[in-house]
């Protein structure tokens, strides 16, 4: 049944938007994703807003735009090597989460 769904044009039309390419390296010992990424950076209208609402997130209402930054500095990583490391990701992610919502027990 899924093949021949998938068989229809408009299903392989939806089916190319949703999708994200990509291609493995070959005969290396290590093989790895060969992947491009596009980068996004906030406008400075957008910046203070956005640090507005995670110093509130953060519980931390009174805190400078420059305290709240450094600490997304190390939340999230900036460069894409920066988050290469999963523990430290994940670390980050926990921190976050703990930091947005203290009360709730969960890991990410």
């Amino acid at each position: 049944v899924v093949m021949e769904g998938v068989k229809r044009p408009e299903v392989q039309n939806l089916l190319r938007l949703g999708a994200h390419l990509t291609s493995l390296k070959i005969d290396v010992a290590v093989p790895v994703f060969e992947e491009e990424f596009e980068l996004a950076t906030l406008t400075e209208e957008a910046r203070k807003p956005l640090l507005r609402a995670l110093a509130t997130a953060f519980g931390e209402e009174g805190a400078s735009d420059a305290d709240v930054q450094s600490q997304v500095d190390l939340l999230f990583h900036n460069t894409v090597q920066g988050a290469a490391n999963e523990q430290k990701a994940s670390s980050s992610r926990n921190t976050f989460l703990t930091k947005c919502f203290p009360s709730v027990e969960a890991t990410l």
